[in-house]
């Protein structure tokens, strides 16, 4: 369901989204001693909460803790927070939950239920204090696993899901308008549906377009891994340029070795591609890259208003092991990230877990030099 992520060495030109991120040293690695522990992948930060997918020995399980305003955790990083899907309905059995996605109050994410054969996606509204409300409700039911979903509100008062699934010889990405009421409308659409495996889908506002969005995801057709990308409508459906015959797919980031992972904030958007002066921008998109013997490690690039570029690619995570799974979000003055990276040293028969990370990225480019400890176990 995770699978490893990202090196960058060229840019598309039609769309110079490509990500440096500089942090050449990660403050202060974990040291708290540790008796046993569990996987925290799949992070997501959404206002001030932290949520994620944890290994707890039975399958996975989508958990919470807030966070308070600097990145750190409430309860502190030992805390492993809550159960984050409940219900009242006693027909509804938690299954295998991976991969959550939040927009707007609504939650989604893939599950293999009890006796199922295969991963499902489902929604459910979120509290105002982080517990989910009212009962879940399996959005996506087709042939296959549906995995790795990414969700994104519009100004249609609708929602567009995106996903990966497996149903036909490969792997593709999806999508579905929903309503706010949680229910599919229209048909599903195609979206980056080529040969090779199109996994770990990201959808987020087309920073050169209104009422556009951008998906991004990975993409095996070259042999290694790059991140692709294709324009959308507020309905889902590719945009195809005048006199085009499909819908454009072009390289994000590409490079001798694997990139993958994309994650993204755009925060401004609308303006003209040649508006060379649109500089001021708290947009941001990261990837992570494979860097061999040293592992995976978070890249980042920040973004114009106009959808390009600029700076120099930013490292905001690096070190020995896997730095993966990032997800961003906006703050004040720039931008906060979280991860999941490899934790505290166990005894020789507990090999060391995947925990979870944060640190801030400052709008001028600035990783800060603090890595927080946002969950260890």
């Amino acid at each position: 369901m995770n699978s490893p992520r990202t090196a960058v060495r060229g840019m598309s030109a039609a769309f110079v989204f490509a990500l440096v991120f500089g942090f050449g040293v990660i403050a202060d690695r974990p040291v708290a001693a540790q008796s046993a522990g569990h996987d925290q992948v799949d992070p997501v930060l959404y206002d001030n909460l932290l949520i994620w997918s944890e290994d707890s020995g039975a399958g996975h399980q989508l958990r919470f803790k807030r966070l308070a305003s600097n990145l750190l955790p409430r309860g502190g990083a030992d805390d492993n927070g809550s159960a984050l899907i409940r219900s009242a309905d006693p027909l509804y059995q938690p299954g295998d939950q991976r991969g959550p996605a939040v927009a707007d109050g609504i939650v989604v994410w893939s599950e293999k239920q009890p006796g199922g054969a295969d991963y499902d996606l489902f929604a459910q509204r979120l509290g105002g204090a982080g517990f989910s409300v009212g009962a879940p409700y399996r959005v996506i039911e087709r042939p296959g696993d549906q995995v790795e979903p990414s969700l994104v509100s519009t100004d249609a008062g609708e929602y567009l899901l995106v996903w990966s699934e497996n149903g036909t010889d490969s792997k593709d990405i999806r999508g579905q308008r929903m309503s706010t009421a949680l229910r599919p409308r229209g048909a599903v659409v195609d979206i980056a549906t080529a040969a090779g495996n199109a996994t770990e889908p990201v959808i987020v506002p087309d920073p050169t377009q209104l009422n556009s969005f951008l998906v991004l995801w990975t993409d095996d057709r070259k042999g290694n891994t790059d991140i692709y990308g294709t324009r959308v409508s507020r309905s889902g459906v590719p945009r195809v340029a005048a006199g085009a015959a499909a819908a454009a797919e072009f390289a994000v980031i590409e490079g001798p070795n694997n990139e993958a992972s994309p994650a993204a904030v755009i925060s401004a958007r609308g303006l003209s591609v040649r508006d060379a002066r649109s500089v001021d921008s708290r947009s941001l998109v990261l990837w992570s890259e494979d860097m061999g013997a040293d592992g995976l490690d978070i890249k980042a690039r920040r973004l114009h208003t106009n959808g390009y570029a600029f700076g120099a690619v930013l490292t905001v995570a690096d070190g020995p092991g896997v730095q993966d799974d990032a997800t961003v979000i906006e703050g004040d003055e720039g931008w906060a990230v979280a991860w999941s990276g490899p934790g505290a040293a166990k005894a020789p028969d507990q090999p060391a877990t995947l925990d979870l990370f944060g640190v801030k990225v400052n709008s001028n480019g600035r990783v800060e030099p603090t890595v927080r400890r946002l969950l260890t176990d």
